[in-house]
């Protein structure tokens, strides 16, 4: 049984009341949601219906993208988790994710951490919807989508949706500030401006006398205008760069906005996967996978600690001023200088 209803957490509860009281008792049941508690869906239920069940977050849209995380519960059977694992491996050819009960649970946990991190630090460094797409996309090993026009394909809605289930349920989060509202997102909300769905979003195409135009917001005046096309020198450069390892720390060691900006980005997107590492997964390899199979990166998050230098990251941190997260520093103090090896 596959349940896919709506994302609110007392519809959950109610449907799955109704399926434990009429399922087959060696019925299998699943329910895909983007970050709720699992665990929480089937509170007051049987035993045996809860050791039946379990979460299975299909990315979007599912025929296309790859990850698959699943999501036990305490209650839930290893052997029925392991064999619908290699199901969806096998048949379905997902890449399979075990993801610990969290919310967001991996990709979402730091994919949304990485959007909203994006929108504030546009604002924060005044640069354009168009400047921040040509510096998150394939520079720093990210597809074209990059950030905005991959929220135009998500859904402008479903992104505050998601900021706002992950502010309630990330309250002792140390980066819960990261999660706060955006205004000019939330006020597109209200405008119904949901992206591709509504034919406007961070981006909007056009009719025009020499044929289709695509336009980009101005988040300032909330206005759409021509797409400009960025001009920064860092960029330029790291085109003609085809490693993406060389090409991302290129990128971060340059100094002009492009650089400051793709490396303050990463920096505290990879901080945040660090810090939380132990709290959303049981090893590094998850969290990689789940952002490469999920959200098409290139690298992961600690293919990109080891891609600008593990303790060349950390010194820069600290000559910033900045915390140097505990999992790096115990990996630097037993002498290794990467989160993989070659064999």
């Amino acid at each position: 049984i596959i349940e896919a209803i709506l994302e609110r957490m007392d519809l959950k509860l109610a449907i799955h009341a109704k399926i434990a009281a009429n399922a087959r008792p060696d019925a299998l049941v699943t329910t895909n949601t983007s970050g709720l508690s699992i665990a929480g869906m089937t509170k007051g239920l049987p035993l045996e219906y809860r050791r039946r069940f379990f979460g299975t977050h299909f990315f979007n849209p599912p025929r296309y993208m790859r990850l698959l995380e699943l999501i036990p519960t305490p209650d839930t059977e290893p052997a029925l988790l392991k064999s619908f694992g290699e199901f969806g491996e096998a048949v379905l050819g997902k890449g399979i994710v075990l993801a610990k009960d969290t919310p967001g649970f991996v990709a979402n946990r730091i994919g949304c951490f990485d959007m909203q991190q994006v929108a504030l630090l546009m604002i924060e460094e005044g640069l354009s919807i168009d400047e921040v797409d040509a510096i998150t996309g394939p520079a720093i090993g990210r597809p074209k989508s990059a950030t905005f026009r991959l929220g135009d394909i998500v859904g402008v809605d479903l992104m505050a949706q998601m900021g706002r289930n992950l502010r309630a349920a990330l309250q002792q989060d140390p980066q819960i500030a990261v999660f706060r509202q955006v205004d000019f997102i939330e006020d597109m909300v209200k405008r119904g401006w949901w992206g591709e769905k509504k034919s406007q979003g961070f981006y909007q195409r056009v009719k025009t006398e020499k044929g289709r135009q695509i336009l980009t917001l101005d988040y300032k005046t909330m206005e759409y205008r021509p797409q400009q096309k960025p001009q920064f020198a860092s960029l330029e450069a790291v085109s003609k760069i085809s490693n993406r390892a060389e090409r991302i720390r290129t990128l971060c060691a340059a100094a002009d906005k492009a650089g400051v900006f793709a490396w303050k980005h990463l920096s505290s997107v990879l901080c945040y996967a660090a810090d939380r590492l132990t709290e959303i997964a049981d090893d590094v390899d998850t969290v990689d996978n789940a952002m490469k199979w999920g959200y098409n990166w290139e690298l992961g998050p600690f293919e990109i600690w080891d891609a600008l230098g593990v303790r060349e990251t950390a010194d820069r941190l600290t000559r910033e001023g900045r915390a140097v997260p505990a999992v790096v520093r115990a990996l630097l103090a037993v002498g290794k200088t990467s989160f993989y090896e070659e064999r």
